[in-house]
């Protein structure tokens, strides 16, 4: 996990870092009830936004 926290500190505003930690923080307390696996649950849960980010160019050069 941190690995991926080191990833998205590296590309996203602090305030936009913000917004998957809570998302994860959710997504941990929701695993019991929709009876998920927690380690992926919230793995998605921090990596939702990551390529929020990214511009279209980037994106083009990884399709191709």
């Amino acid at each position: 996990m941190n690995d991926f926290l080191l990833y998205l500190s590296q590309r996203l505003t602090l305030s936009r870092l913000q917004h998957p930690q809570g998302v994860m923080r959710v997504v941990a307390d929701l695993v019991d009830i929709f009876r998920v696996e927690r380690d992926q649950a919230v793995t998605a849960g921090l990596l939702h936004d990551a390529a929020t980010d990214l511009n279209q160019e980037y994106f083009l050069r990884y399709v191709k």
